[in-house]
């Protein structure tokens, strides 16, 4: 397993990012390994995290999809059909109701998107908080369109 220097990760954290996080109250940490991600400092599958809330994990990834992979909310909006609602529910389902099968590189029935995109983990923690951050997206979607966000 990799050591992290917490420390420098922390200051690798873009100052905007702790700006905002000060005004708004959010999580340093959440940040922080937002951060970590980004920069490779972390393996985001199979690296264990600090002690963080399952809404502090949820952030953290919602952040690192944002920053690292580049799904804004621009590109979420493209989204339609509650794709990012089914996708977080495919993540959100246990192991054994997805496939009974066990064929783990099958997507479920229920995934919106090509075979390529589905990225199953055999951690059930991850999966949660990929799940969560896709509802996190879902919800800032729908809010943008009714004008909320």
């Amino acid at each position: 397993m990799k050591t992290i220097n917490w420390e420098a990760v922390r200051a690798s954290t873009p100052g905007s990012c702790r700006d905002a996080q000060h005004s708004l109250g959010t999580n340093h940490v959440t940040h922080t390994v937002a951060a970590a991600l980004r920069h490779g400092l972390l393996d985001e599958e199979t690296t264990p995290m600090p002690d963080l809330t399952g809404a502090e994990l949820i952030a953290a990834e919602r952040s690192r999809q944002i920053e690292a992979e580049g799904w804004s909310p621009e590109h979420d909006a493209e989204h339609c059909d509650d794709d990012l609602a089914l996708a977080a529910a495919c993540y959100a389902t246990p192991y054994n109701f997805r496939d009974p099968h066990g064929r783990t590189g099958v997507p479920p029935q229920l995934w919106p998107w090509g075979r390529s995109d589905w990225k199953p983990t055999a951690d059930r923690i991850r999966e949660l908080v990929k799940a969560g951050a896709l509802i996190a997206a879902e919800i800032d979607r729908l809010q943008a369109q009714r004008g909320e966000a």
